[in-house]
Order: C-alpha cells, then structure tokens, then sequence
C-alpha cells in the first residue's frame, strides 16, 4: 500500500532517532508481564467414539514495554513479545516455534488547538472497541482523535499487519485489506455513551470484497446496579464478487445487586446476525462482522471472555443467540460466572468452519437449531501486578449432527474447551 510506505517508513526511521536520542535523558518508562497461556479444544468435529479430533495451544511470553516521554507533545511508544508456542493436535505432529512480535511501535502528537483535545498517532498500534465487537487488532496505519466536551471523533485508515507482525517470520505479513473507519461517541453522563460508526473495507487480492459496516450503539458500564449495551448494524458491499446486504441487531443487560452479599448479578441478551435464505439468487443476505473482531467482553466480573460462547464462540453470521447468566463476586477481588447460550440458525444452513471454532464431522440440516452453550469464567486479581483469568465452556449440539449421514447414525457428543492465564507484571 504505497500511502502508508510513504508515510511509516520515513517516521519509524525518525522514531527509532528520536527515541534513542531521549533515551539518554532518561525519559523512557519501562514495564513487563510474564504470561503463561494455555488453551485446549476437545472434540472440535462433533464426533462420537474414539475418533475425536481434539486440540492444545501452550504459549509462555515475555512481555516489554517502553513509554517514550509519556506525557509530551510529542511521544512513543513500543510492545514486544518474546513467546514459545506449541500446538498440538489429534494425530498431528506437534508444531513448536519462538515468535518475537512487534505488537506495537508508534509515534502520538498532541498537537495544541482551542477547539478540541486532538492527538494523531501514526505506526502499529491497537484498536479496540466496545465489547470488540468490530475491532481488537493492531494496525499499521494512522488514527485522528478528537475530544471537545462531550463528543469524540477517532478517524483512521491502515491495514493489520502491513509489515509482519514476527520479525523471525517473513510470512507474518498480513493480506492487502485497506480499513478506513470513522467512530464517533456521545457521553451522556461519566458511565453512559452513545455512539455511531461506518467502516469500510477492501481487500486489494481480489477486489471482490468490498465491505462497508454502518452502525448505532449504545452502551453503560456503570458498577452499580444496570448496565447495558446495544449494537444495531448493517453491511453493504460485495463479497466473493457477490452483492452482500445483511443486518445485525445484539442487546441485553446486567443488573448488579450491589447491596446484596456477594453482588449478585443478572444478565440477559439477545443477538441475531441475518442468513441468506437463497443462495442461488447472486445476492448475499447473511450479516458479517469485520473479521477484526474478539467478540471479547464481561458481564461485570474481572475477566473478559468470548461473550457468544467460549466453546462455539461464534461470528454473528446466520444466528439467534439467546445468552442468560448469572455472576457473584466470591470476594473483593475473585469473580465467577455462569453463562448459558442457546443457537438458533435464521435460515437453515451448514455451519462452516470459517464463523465457528468447530467443524461438525456431518450435519444433516433437520433443523435450525444449533444446541447450547454453557460458560463458567473465574477472574481472580489479589494484587494490581497479579492476574489470572481462565474460563470453561461446553457446548451440546442438537440432533441435526451426527457421526454418519445414514438414519441410524449417533447424535454427536459435545464439545468441550477451556483456556487459563496468568499475568505477572513488572
């Protein structure tokens, strides 16, 4: 992308200076985290028998930070990762390798002006959003922000991972798709805000994908009592050289019992995703999110998890999820929560690897219901330097997946997967 070689490389290389140079005052803060991953997926095929296709993902890091004067006009900052991972799958040879990733490295200049706090920002750095629901990547690009009361603007336009993201691995580059975005919030009060969006996409590979997200929000996050979050969307475009047009809507809410012992808390939602229901007609109907998404968030506990099932763990494509939980907080500082899912497709359709973790071994299409999901997540931080999040899910599929396509095949078994962290800072 000839726009951001002419605008990063020339900065990266005054950065590298620059940061070397005030270095010396010393200005530079520096953090750490060592982090101990693990995450395991058992019987990924919906499979009955001793034929279970079952997968396990170890990742120790070392994680370095450095704040380049902080608090200047003009200032930086760089993340780095050193990482061991080992996967291991059914039948498959263990796949080991060291990773040494640039996670981020850019440039922010807060430039003074009386009409609003402004800061740009220009390198690799991380995009997240409410719920990251659209976003929660790092891109190579530039970001605009802008605060004047009670409204703020973010503008960016970039790429993920237009240079590769391990520097021991050349084939970290990522794929030639243009994201250019313009987010915009209103805060109602210091826990509630209001917000709209439009994010367009382009993938130079083909140009047969064109996307254009649209969207209104609303989310509070208050620690008492209700908070709550809306997403209404819509995209536009192309896809596979075919004219795309679906919608999404996804609400709910968690009441906090916040005088009760324990804190109690109450969540329910609901998100739905559009399906095609002819796929012969040159015209695409299904809803898609950006495919930068997490889906990553919490329900008032300390840890954030993939909020449409951590065993499914879904793209909103296709889909009724209807969630309900439950959450207490077993002490100041240690949290545990119990989510319920249950998945409905809209039109009857094969549920494809590409929007699920899983890949059925054979569906017989008898009926759009999916199965359910059920989620225990743990979140546990005695000290500000001290983390550790893990969570479990299940999910039990419905009839319509078996071992066979003949009538007297088994329903399949369920899917189990888990993943556990834990964070030291320094």
């Amino acid at each position: 992308m000839p726009f951001l070689n002419s605008l990063l490389r020339p900065s990266l290389a005054c950065f590298c200076l620059w940061s070397a140079t005030v270095a010396a005052e010393p200005l530079v803060e520096w953090s750490g985290r060592a982090i101990a991953e693990a995450e395991a997926l058992r019987n990924t095929e919906l499979r009955r028998g001793s034929k279970r296709i079952n997968e396990l993902a170890i990742e120790p890091t070392l994680r370095l930070n450095a704040h380049i004067r902080r608090d200047a006009a003009l200032s930086g900052f760089v993340e780095t990762e050193l990482s061991r991972e080992i996967e291991r799958e059914t039948g498959e040879t263990p796949q080991k390798a060291n990773k040494l990733s640039l996670n981020q490295a850019y440039v922010t200049l807060k430039p003074d002006t009386a009409w609003a706090q402004t800061r740009v920002r220009l390198g690799r750095w991380q995009l997240r959003d409410e719920r990251e629901w659209l976003f929660d990547e790092n891109i190579d690009g530039l970001l605009l922000e802008a605060t004047r009361g009670r409204w703020s603007v973010q503008a960016l336009g970039g790429r993920v991972n237009h240079w590769q993201r391990d520097l021991l691995d050349s084939s970290t580059k990522g794929n030639p798709v243009n994201t250019t975005a313009v987010l915009a919030r209103y805060r109602l009060d210091k826990d509630w805000q209001l917000g709209t969006y439009a994010v367009a996409q382009r993938d130079l590979s083909t140009d047969r994908d064109r996307l254009l997200h649209l969207g209104l929000r609303s989310h509070a996050d208050p620690d008492k009592r209700l908070r709550h979050w809306l997403e209404v969307a819509t995209v536009r475009g192309r896809e596979e050289g075919e004219s795309l047009r679906g919608h999404a809507l996804d609400a709910g809410g968690t009441y906090v019992f916040h005088k009760a012992a324990l804190r109690p808390r109450l969540t329910l939602g609901y998100a739905w995703g559009s399906g095609d229901g002819n796929a012969s007609d040159g015209r695409r109907r299904h809803y898609r999110q950006s495919g930068l998404q997490s889906n990553e968030a919490d329900f008032g506990g300390l840890t954030k998890y993939q909020v449409y099932g951590v065993a499914l763990n879904p793209e909103l494509r296709n889909l009724h999820i209807l969630t309900a939980g439950v959450g207490l907080n077993l002490a100041p500082q240690l949290t545990l929560d119990m989510v319920y899912h249950r998945y409905t497709q809209h039109h009857l359709a094969t549920l494809t690897r590409r929007s699920t973790e899983l890949n059925p071994d054979t569906d017989i299409l008898s009926t759009r219901r999916l199965g359910s999901g059920l989620d225990v997540v743990l979140g546990w931080r005695p000290r500000r330097d001290i983390k550790l999040e893990a969570a479990v899910g299940w999910f039990d599929p419905s009839a319509r997946f078996r071992n066979g396509s003949s009538a007297q095949a088994q329903q399949s078994s369920s899917a189990y997967a888990a993943w556990v962290e834990l964070g030291l800072g320094f």
